[in-house]
């Protein structure tokens, strides 16, 4: 799989991740993308969208997360 991260900031919110996930071919490929970047330490939300093939990852509060390393556990 392959992805393409980029960094929102939302005007009062955290930082996030918002990334294109290549590579998926169903259902199951999101949903077990979404629970490893769920499990990543720093990361306090994880959402893997399979028909956009798109994913947003959301930092714990006071956390930065490298947008190099979510790339890397995707890939």
């Amino acid at each position: 799989m392959r992805s393409d991260v980029t960094t929102e900031d939302r005007t009062g919110a955290e930082s996030v991740l918002d990334f294109a996930v290549g590579g998926m071919t169903c259902g199951s490929c999101a949903a077990r993308v979404q629970q490893t970047l769920a499990a990543q330490p720093g990361v306090a939300h994880a959402e893997v969208n399979f028909a956009t093939k798109r994913a947003t990852v959301t930092p714990e509060p006071g956390v930065d997360i490298d947008p190099g390393d979510v790339g890397a556990v995707v890939e």
